[in-house]
């Protein structure tokens, strides 16, 4: 929209909060007060002369504010499954057995733990179900305490541990328009659009530094033009248009700036070439208990630069349209690292009865992720960076 002779201008808000809503079943059942809803809207348009009859101009402001209560219940490790000074972890109370990684054999006879016929190993359980204080891994004890404690009330192994984090969500946009008539055959408009949007959603509810999810994402938008029609004669009309536009993200799932390094858990990781960052690695436990710790980021950019040319010439009783148009396309992802410090992933099949499978006693569930976890035998190790 352009500007006129003379100014106008307008303004707007909406609010909205959640004081007429109904608390949610999770709240309710923990004993959770009701998370409140705020959204608003605001903005406004402005526009008229700079030059009466030859320069106009217009432009708006728009901010969008949201939060939305969001309630997770999840499930986070119990504290005596915490490893206190000087004092192993029973785990007698999980329904699980432990059995001692270090004491793996192969049971047919000439078998060796390299070559073990119909792979029928076996392990000897911990005494007590207990791993001793002297086998617990600082390392791993550290990971474990990552996890916040229960706090619903729940000291079993799940569902134990209720959040109120609300998704946050923001964008601002200015946009102007000028318009100028340098004559009466040429006129000219420029344009600028600017949008700046942030997102914050924690799909576990964990405080920093284990939260993660989408954690301050953001995207940008950039337009400019620059726009010239010209009348060359009565039966021929040009416009000419430049344009240039860029959009940017960037996706962390974690908290990049917490202040927790793997040095502060006892790891010392190994430096990659593409960034500085020294973030915690991620450790995901299966679907017993969710990931803690984001360290993933990735970011976008792309340019483009565009340029326009359409005619129109009148012959006779006809009047035909043409024209062409000249695009150069940028792409770059300088800021996308990866996971620069890792993933560490834990099971169970360091203190399963066979390592090799799950459950080969009747009765009895062998093997646990907390187990695994404490003796610091991660299954799986990865690491991914650009």
């Amino acid at each position: 929209k352009s500007g006129g002779n003379q100014f106008h201008g307008d303004a707007y808000e909406y609010f909205e909060n959640g004081a007429l809503n109904a608390n949610n079943f999770e709240n309710n059942l923990n004993g959770v007060p009701r998370q409140n809803l705020h959204q608003n809207q605001f903005g406004g348009t402005f526009g008229g002369p700079i030059k009466k009859d030859k320069i106009f101009f217009f432009g708006s402001y728009e901010e969008y504010l949201e939060h939305i209560p969001f309630t997770t219940v999840t499930s986070v490790p119990p504290a005596y499954l915490r490893p206190s000074s000087g004092s192993g972890v029973n785990f007698t109370q999980t329904g699980y057995t432990i059995y001692d990684p270090a004491t793996t054999v192969c049971t047919v006879a000439g078998g060796t733990i390299g070559n073990c016929p119909g792979n029928a190993y076996a392990r000897t359980e911990f005494p007590n179900d207990t791993i001793p204080a002297s086998r617990i891994n600082p390392i791993g004890a550290a990971v474990l305490n990552l996890y916040p404690l229960p706090n619903t009330g729940n000291n079993g192994l799940q569902n134990n541990f209720i959040a109120n984090v609300p998704d946050k969500y923001k964008y601002w946009q200015p946009m102007v328009r000028v318009d100028y008539d340098t004559s009466d055959k040429t006129r000219w408009y420029s344009t600028f659009a600017f949008q700046h949007g942030t997102e914050f959603r924690n799909v576990s509810g964990f405080p920093p530094p284990a939260e993660n999810g989408n954690i301050n994402t953001m995207r940008q938008d950039l337009v400019a033009s620059q726009d010239m029609t010209h009348i060359f004669s009565p039966t021929l009309l040009a416009d000419f248009k430049l344009s240039f536009t860029r959009f940017l993200d960037s996706f962390p799932d974690g908290d990049l700036a917490a202040s927790a390094t793997p040095t502060s858990i006892g790891l010392n990781m190994p430096n990659i070439p593409t960034t500085t960052l020294k973030l915690l690695p991620e450790f995901n436990n299966g679907d017993f208990y969710p990931q803690v710790v984001g360290n993933n980021l990735n970011t976008d950019t792309y340019n483009t630069t565009t340029f326009d040319n359409d005619w129109t010439k009148t012959l006779a009783n006809h009047t035909i349209h043409f024209g062409g148009e000249v695009a150069f396309f940028q792409y770059g992802n300088p800021g996308s690292v990866g996971s620069p410090n890792g993933q560490f992933k834990f099971g169970s099949q360091f203190t399963q009865y066979n390592p090799l499978q799950r459950d080969t006693l009747s009765g009895i569930n062998d093997g646990f992720i907390v187990g695994d976890m404490l003796l610091g035998y991660p299954d799986k190790i990865g690491r991914a960076h650009v």
